[in-house]
């Protein structure tokens, strides 16, 4: 039998193993995850819990998870205990989206979970309120967000596209100062930036090209005529999250994005 998915995460290899579940067979008669993280907190992926039967997720089995990224939850997921993602602040995404019962997220309980306001919820069908931030409502191939935010703070990571009706990032634009932007989406100039591309090279200084628009996974110089933040009210196709960012060079120079923080040493 094939091995679980996901198992590129060691600590989850360790967890699973140590309750003898080695693969997606056996993660099915899954029914139970409490106290399996009380000892491998380090856990970053638990995508594969969507393939488990629990219906109950306790806030005691996600407290040790201080280092979770993502997780899904499955269909049969009936219970989730108040601040149950209290101390996952490093969690960028969390997938409703399979679950059943209609009970599971709803406009009453979602501001109760704990869940980091930087991390991307998809909520499941049943869920019809409007007006959150960073909430992925809808069906596939017609998933909305009303408000998209995001933060220098916070891991950029969108695993399913979706359309944004507005958007905010909430990075300080200081007036006159040149600072470098990559955004994952195209996105047009607010009032009051400026953006330019690297252009090519003449006489050891570099020459930077203006443009009217930001297009996404390109790296540009950004110069404010005020103090600002970017957002748009205009609706936004946000596509999954990639890792290919492009490059834009002259004879001597790269200028690249990235959409992680970068110690001293990597860049």
């Amino acid at each position: 039998k094939e091995f679980c998915t996901n198992y590129e995460d060691d600590a989850l290899f360790r967890a699973y193993g140590s309750h003898a579940v080695m693969n997606d067979d056996q993660l099915r008669n899954v029914t139970s995850v409490d106290g399996w993280f009380d000892i491998h907190t380090d856990v970053m992926d638990l995508t594969s819990l969507e393939k488990t039967t629990i219906d109950t997720l306790k806030a005691a089995t996600m407290k040790p998870l201080e280092e979770l990224q993502k997780i899904t939850l499955p269909a049969t997921l009936k219970v989730i205990e108040e601040k149950a993602f209290a101390t996952n602040i490093q969690l960028q995404w969390a997938d409703f989206s399979q679950c059943a019962e209609a009970d599971v997220l709803t406009e009453s309980n979602i501001g109760n979970l704990g869940i980091n306001e930087h991390t991307l919820i998809y909520a499941p069908e049943s869920f019809t309120a409007t007006g959150h931030t960073n909430v992925v409502y809808g069906t596939e191939g017609n998933l909305k967000c009303d408000r998209f935010t995001i933060s220098d703070d916070a891991a950029y990571a969108v695993p399913r596209a979706f359309t944004a009706r507005a958007i905010s990032y909430d990075r300080p634009f200081v007036l006159g100062e040149a600072t470098t932007l990559c955004l994952p989406f195209d996105m047009e100039l607010p009032v009051g930036a400026n953006a330019y591309l690297l252009d090519k090279e003449m006489k050891n200084t570099l020459v930077v090209e203006r443009v009217n628009r930001i297009e996404a996974y390109k790296p540009y110089v950004i110069i404010t005529t005020k103090n600002m933040t970017f957002s748009t009210q205009m609706e936004t196709a946000v596509p999954v999250a990639s890792n290919s960012i492009s490059q834009v060079t002259s004879a001597n120079y790269v200028m690249t994005g990235t959409f992680k923080a970068l110690t001293a040493g990597e860049v």
